[in-house]
């Protein structure tokens, strides 16, 4: 048996899913437009998340 400890960030989580989900993302704004995306969490994680997240033009929300 193995085990694995690898800690991932929120940045890191965020840009994983959206790597997952990118093409249906593209595909999704060419029927309609986005109305509202959301980020929430600590400011640290939000500033590195700013610049590529950046074309959605997300709320961002900071948390303790």
């Amino acid at each position: 048996m193995s085990f694995s400890a690898a800690k991932v960030t929120l940045t890191q989580g965020v840009l994983a899913h959206l790597d997952n989900v990118g093409e249906l993302l593209a595909e999704l704004l060419t029927m309609g437009d986005l109305t509202r995306i959301e980020v929430h969490g600590p400011v640290t994680e939000l500033e590195k998340l700013k610049k590529p997240l950046a074309h959605l033009h997300p709320a961002w929300f900071a948390i303790a």
